[in-house]
């Protein structure tokens, strides 16, 4: 009896999880579902991680954020299925190896400290209330 109770949990599990995939893939911006079918994978998400490893490696080296990209015409360039896949996996190895030397390089603290977040948030909420 537990058997079957837990494979009718799974059954249902997996016919939830086909059911969503299906609704997502029906509801899937027309434009992205097609430079993925051309290039074979999702270029959008290969465009931000590039620009999100991109901008890690940026803070370890300089400390600095920057949120308006120098690099935005090759993001949108990469968005738009200039590199292949394998390219792309080339491309995040390098900056994953450049993040690692970085960390040994930063300034930056190894871990976040947690009372000064705690005490800057609760400076912005009173200064916004």
């Amino acid at each position: 009896m537990v058997s079957t109770l837990d494979a009718e949990r799974k059954y249902r599990a997996a016919m939830k999880h086909w059911e969503s995939y299906q609704t997502w893939k029906s509801e899937r911006n027309p434009a992205r579902a097609e430079l993925e079918r051309r290039h074979g994978y999702d270029t959008k998400h290969a465009m931000h991680l590039i620009r999100l490893m991109r901008m890690g490696l940026e803070v370890l080296r300089t400390g600095d954020l920057i949120v308006r990209r120098p690099d935005g015409e090759e993001l949108n360039a990469i968005r738009d299925g200039a590199l292949s896949f394998e390219d792309l996996l080339l491309a995040a190895a390098a900056l994953k190896e450049q993040m690692a030397d970085a960390v040994e390089q930063s300034d930056l603290p190894a871990d976040v400290d947690r009372d000064r977040v705690d005490e800057l948030a609760f400076e912005l909420m009173t200064a916004a209330g």
